[in-house]
């Protein structure tokens, strides 16, 4: 789910020249081209 809201911040914020509403090391760890790492379970 994470990887849907970053992959929507970075090009809508960044290419409009402000700061994404997620935190840096979100962006960093889920953005395009990174697979996931945790488990998470219901």
């Amino acid at each position: 789910m994470l990887h849907l809201v970053v992959t929507q911040q970075l090009p809508h914020y960044k290419t409009a020249g402000l700061d994404c509403l997620c935190p840096y090391e979100l962006i960093e760890e889920y953005r395009k081209g990174t697979v996931p790492k945790k488990t998470f379970t219901a």
